[in-house]
Formats: C-alpha cells, structure tokens, sequence
C-alpha cells in the first residue's frame, strides 16, 4: 500500500493455487480479487479474472483475515451446505480466452475442480470457482487469521473458544481447549 491510500485496499491476505495457477488477494475492504497465469508463452501472463464479495449483509468487520485454495471437495458430515459437485459449466475464470494458453488452462480449471476458503473478521466462506458462488460456513470468522488447510481439503480455524474444522460444504466439527492460544501452525 502506497503512502496515503485507503486502508480499506490494503492487501490482508493472499494464496495461490489451483489446477492453473490462481491467485487470490484479500483486502481489507471484504473483496478477493481473483489472478490467473498464462505461462504457455516465453512470458508469463497475468489476468484479472473476477472479484468476490465476502462483505456480510450488516455489520462493521469484513476484513479477509485468511484466503487458501483447495481442490479436495469434502461433503459436510450434517447435511447443511451446498450439494455442488464443481462440474463446470461456466468458465471457471470469467471473461472468455484470451490465447490457446489461457485457454488450455481454463480447459484445465474446469476439468479438475477448485474451492477457494475466504476467512473475514465476521464469517467463513467457501467459493466454488467453477461458478464463483460463495457458501456461507460460519456466522463467525476469526480477526487475526490463525487458519490452516490441511488434509483432504479441511480448513482449520483458532478463535478464543475452540479450533473449528470446515470442509467445503459445511462446519465439521471443533475441538474446544482451555487457556490462551498463541499460534496455529501446520506440520
């Protein structure tokens, strides 16, 4: 961020990832600006392929603490949730090809589905990337971003209370402690 410049677009969180590479940026405004790659050329290419709202409906907090790719797709074990499977019948980067790289790569997207965790101030999210529709985890996010994907696609969050487990579909479960957490880490 520049000298001057708005807090609210200050980058808070970024990741990549995903069958292409995708990149992810979070910004302090609750948006996730979405970047492909095009390296079928001698140069790498960089797209702007779309933008995710992750604001609450109402409310003050929607800074994205955490964003993180996944291509494990994990139903939820209690039924809430979207049931979407990642067929893509849309194109998963948004706007059309723009060279036969590009265009491998988006083929490439869409064959092998893609999942993206956005984690605000206020809520947990999951955006399928094939339709980039946002799922809606948990009333409840976490400030300080102390989150970790780990096996088959399970994102771990660390709030005060517990570490909650969430797959792509729904929360998983969570595991309460006592005393004071200092740092999530994954191994």
């Amino acid at each position: 961020t520049t000298q001057g410049s708005s807090t609210s677009h200050s980058s808070t969180a970024a990741a990549t990832g995903g069958p292409a590479l995708l990149i992810a940026v979070g910004l302090a405004a609750g948006s996730v600006y979405l970047f492909s790659t095009d390296t079928a050329g001698p140069k790498g290419k960089l797209h702007h392929t779309g933008r995710l709202n992750a604001r609450p409906k109402g409310g003050e907090l929607w800074k994205v603490s955490m964003v993180a790719f996944t291509k494990q797709h994990s139903k939820g074990g209690s039924g809430g949730g979207s049931n979407r499977t990642g067929a893509a019948a849309s194109d998963a980067a948004g706007a059309g090809s723009r060279s036969k790289g590009h265009q491998q790569s988006q083929q490439q997207q869409q064959a092998e589905p893609c999942w993206l965790y956005v984690v605000t101030e206020s809520q947990t999210l999951c955006f399928n990337m094939a339709d980039m529709a946002p799922t809606i985890l948990d009333q409840q996010g976490s400030s300080c971003g102390a989150c970790a994907v780990v096996r088959d696609g399970l994102l771990l969050v660390a709030r005060d209370d517990a570490l909650y487990e969430y797959t792509t579909d729904t929360r998983a479960g969570c595991s309460a402690f006592d005393g004071v957490w200092h740092q999530l880490t994954v191994v």
